[in-house]
């Protein structure tokens, strides 16, 4: 079995990294790791494209010219799969598309775009999501389908981390840390830490997801114990070691409908870090019911304050939400957990899509073909042997078309004429001019067993040019009423149109209420002699003592 994997991001760079073990392999979703169970990948090839509709081009390109024999399409995001999942949900892609849904499933603003959007999510057959929150939350839309959608442990490469922590040791781990670029709460952060007085470094991107925290972070002037670094680009490897350094991970998030800090949060368990984090209910789990960290209500301050001098000073609290923290990783929250869930469901769902592949005519005659009458099997003899050779024993007809073998192969007690046959081995070779086979039937030893099975979907077209016809065929004859209504309403309004050009005045008319040049050039000399009066009011006024 084979996949296209489909990645926002660089993903010859990432998995060029990752082989060095400078890249964290979770950020590739289990793509890493698939082969472990028996699914080979091919690696989309990324290019840096701003534009929505040339990407979407692009990527649709990628994937219908793939030279490499595919069962599905893998994909982080459906970001620039918009067109094949379109060709998916019209029948005209034969693929299956199977990927992460990170956000709830929402209704759309307008109308025409939930029509749209309705059509869009037939053409994906698999959703995976990070919570059972956000599954909960998208079944209240209409284009949720529960019986596609599932939960996956999404966790750290523990190995990768492992590896941190064996090359990098540290002496003492000391203070706060806090990463991640997206919705982030600066403001209450920097106030809890401000007035605390503990040490916090902070490393965030300029800007992400319409927030310039260049802006609000020289707005908040932070005190001299908040260190802040500015990030370009994706650097995890670099992030990992300044994490490894800290004692303590803080996620402050903004409120949102989607699992915002997710990644700090599975990367601080690998770690074996105790956490405070924002109450996120999307998160996959609680973070105090599972015992590795504490949990602050959004935008409250004074909650992270008593937060920050609790974890920092209660020693053995924080020791075994440490400890807690790594065993959830080990548990369940792990990229190998996650891989194995991940492939299980690509194979379900590619097993019922060759289920559901249409069958050619006569394929349910099949069977049928195949068996052969049970006397062959008994009166089955070797056909020609020669002279002084060990004699050979013709393998029975009905085995080598597949059938089950009857009692006489399969060691049973044979009948009384079974008995009267000749042993299978004589002491003097025997020749023998015809198989000892009913002679109204001496076509069957020398045919093939004629097995007919369904194509496979390797020999079908990517896209069904048949079903592309009639689904404009079908399209033409849905759109005639509109066409035909829209021409009635064009000759009909014909009439009121005349009548409307017809009371319009001429140009002739509407000139006459125009002035002239002359009456213009007169009305602009008043003007500037109005202004040049009031201009000499104003410089005779005397200013008050």
């Amino acid at each position: 079995m084979k996949v296209y994997f489909y990645h926002t991001q660089d993903l010859q760079r990432i998995d060029k990294e990752w082989k060095a073990g400078q890249f964290p392999g979770h950020f590739l979703y289990g793509a890493t790791h698939l082969e472990r169970h028996g699914i080979d990948v091919v690696m989309h090839k990324h290019k840096n494209i701003q534009s929505r509709a040339h990407l979407m081009i692009y990527v649709a390109w990628r994937v219908l010219t793939c030279r490499q024999h595919i069962d599905a399409i893998y994909a982080t995001h459906w970001d620039g799969l918009e067109l094949i999942i379109f060709l998916r949900a019209l029948h005209l892609y034969r693929h299956p598309v199977i990927l992460w849904h990170h956000q709830p499933i929402m209704k759309a603003d307008s109308s025409l775009r939930e029509m749209v959007a309705q059509v869009f999510y037939r053409g994906i057959d698999h959703m995976f999501f990070f919570s059972e929150q956000l599954i909960q939350e998208s079944l209240k839309s209409s284009k949720a389908r529960e019986e596609r959608m599932q939960v996956v442990h999404w966790g750290a490469d523990l190995d990768y981390y492992d590896r941190i922590m064996a090359e990098h040791p540290v002496a003492e781990h000391k203070g706060f840390i806090s990463t991640g670029k997206e919705k982030r709460d600066m403001p209450t952060l920097i106030r809890a830490f401000s007035a605390t007085g503990h040490p916090l470094d902070i490393y965030i991107a300029y800007k992400a997801c319409g927030d310039n925290y260049l802006e609000i972070l020289g707005d908040l002037r932070p005190s001299a114990n908040i260190r802040i670094q500015f990030i370009k680009g994706l650097i995890p490897h670099e992030l990992a070691q300044k994490v490894w350094e800290a004692k303590f991970v803080a996620i402050c998030c903004q409120e949102t409908n989607y699992t915002v800090g997710l990644t700090t949060l599975v990367e601080a368990l690998a770690f074996g870090m105790p956490v405070i984090a924002t109450r996120n209910i999307t998160f996959p789990f609680n973070i105090e019911k599972e015992g590795v960290g504490i949990i602050v209500p959004y935008y409250d301050s004074v909650a992270w304050e008593k937060a920050i001098r609790h974890l920092s000073t209660d020693e053995e609290a924080a020791t075994r939400m440490g400890q807690n923290a790594r065993r959830l990783a080990e548990r369940l929250y792990n990229l190998d957990t996650c891989t194995a869930e991940v492939a299980e469901a690509i194979k379900s769902v590619c097993h019922k899509e060759e289920k559901a592949a249409p069958q050619p005519e006569g394929a349910a005659e099949t069977p049928q073909a195949e068996a052969k009458p049970a006397a062959i099997e008994v009166e089955a003899k070797p056909a020609v042997v020669e002279a002084k050779s060990a004699v050979v024993e013709a393998k029975p007809i009905a085995t080598q078309a597949g059938a089950k073998p009857t009692a006489t192969q399969a060691g049973a007690k044979p009948t009384a004429t079974q008995a009267e046959e000749k042993p299978a081995v004589v002491e003097e070779p025997i020749v023998i001019e015809k198989p000892i086979i009913a002679e109204e039937e001496p076509a069957i030893a020398e045919e093939e067993p004629a097995t007919s099975s369904a194509p496979s979907l390797a020999d079908q077209p990517i896209i069904n040019v048949e079903a592309l016809k009639y689904k404009l065929r079908h399209l033409s004859h849905s759109m005639q009423p509109l066409v035909e209504g829209m021409q009635a309403i064009a000759k009909n309004l014909q009439p009121a149109t005349k009548r409307m050009l017809s009371h319009m005045p001429s140009r002739q008319q509407l000139m006459a209420y125009l002035p002239t040049r002359d009456e213009m050039a007169d009305l602009w000399t008043k003007t500037k002699g109005l202004a040049s009066r009031v201009g000499d009011r104003v410089k005779n006024i005397k200013k008050p003592k």
